[in-house]
């Protein structure tokens, strides 16, 4: 899959133009032969009336279902950024920093498969700004090639998800059994992660939420999420989860058991109730 599948509102200055290009908002710069050429502008103001555009050319609200979506996904790409630079710093946990890095690209295409929604076979006609997207032909869909291309461009494939199980089972069979719930928590490279799988969770129920027709009433025409990104997003949920727990034992940071410990903690409290009362 490509990277550049980024959707944002100037998804036109993700590449770089040609030297006939003389639109005012390029700089311009010279390349290492001598030719010139322009660099696209960060900004291009097409989102300012709150109006994005998704990588098949369609127009929709910078509210829609699924750029709620993507930016979850976002923000957990952000929150795994973290736990590299943090597990950067320790070199015995080099291996997770390296599936970490892969996982981050893995979303970046989550992303680029999202923004691309698959028009389902009784999809009425509908032009982009191309005005050739969707056409029906014999009562059937027909798409333009450009679509096609885009389609199997940002297709999920099921990779990802067959690694990541790979990963959990391996990262599993070095740590201890679990019987009981434990409390998030511990070393820092295990909190960074126990929040990245919280938010990864938090990313699988916006996702799910693209399927709902009464919250995302483009579900009728199109099909949003991919089986194989539901299934890679509830993967990753187990991973970070898995991978938080073996952070805490290469630390020899305890588990916290919650029954157990939140017990212990009852009793302490009470005990220092009491001998406040006596001094008192």
């Amino acid at each position: 899959m490509d990277k550049d599948n980024n959707v944002n509102d100037n998804d036109s200055s993700s590449s770089i133009s040609n030297g006939d290009d003389h639109n005012n908002n390029n700089l311009e710069f010279v390349t290492k032969g001598k030719k010139k050429m322009h660099k696209a502008s960060i900004y291009t103001k097409n989102g300012d009336k709150g109006i994005s555009q998704l990588y098949d050319g369609q127009k929709v609200n910078k509210y829609h279902p699924v750029f709620h979506s993507m930016g979850k996904l976002d923000l957990l790409s952000a929150q795994i950024g973290l736990v590299v630079h943090t597990t950067r710093e320790q070199l015995y946990v080099t291996k997770y920093t390296d599936q970490l890095v892969v996982i981050q690209e893995w979303i970046l295409e989550a992303c680029s498969s999202l923004a691309t929604p698959d028009p389902k076979e009784e999809v009425e006609e509908a032009d982009d700004d191309n005005g050739q997207n969707y056409k029906k032909n014999d009562g059937k869909r027909k798409l333009s090639r450009s679509i096609e291309r885009k389609l199997t461009r940002t297709r999920f494939p099921e990779e990802p998800t067959q690694m990541l199980e790979e990963w959990i089972d391996e990262i599993d069979d070095n740590l201890p059994r679990l019987t009981q719930f434990i409390l998030r928590g511990g070393c820092l490279m295990s909190c960074q992660t126990h929040l990245a799988c919280v938010m990864c969770r938090e990313s699988e129920r916006y996702i799910f939420e693209l399927s709902d027709v009464e919250k995302n009433p483009m579900v009728k025409e199109f099909n949003f999420v991919e089986p194989t990104v539901a299934s890679f997003i509830n993967r990753l949920s187990d991973y970070l989860f898995t991978l938080a727990r073996m952070f805490n034992l290469l630390m020899s940071e305890p588990e916290i058991n919650t029954r157990v410990y939140a017990k212990q903690i009852l009793r302490n409290l009470k005990a220092s109730k009491t001998s406040k009362k006596l001094i008192i």
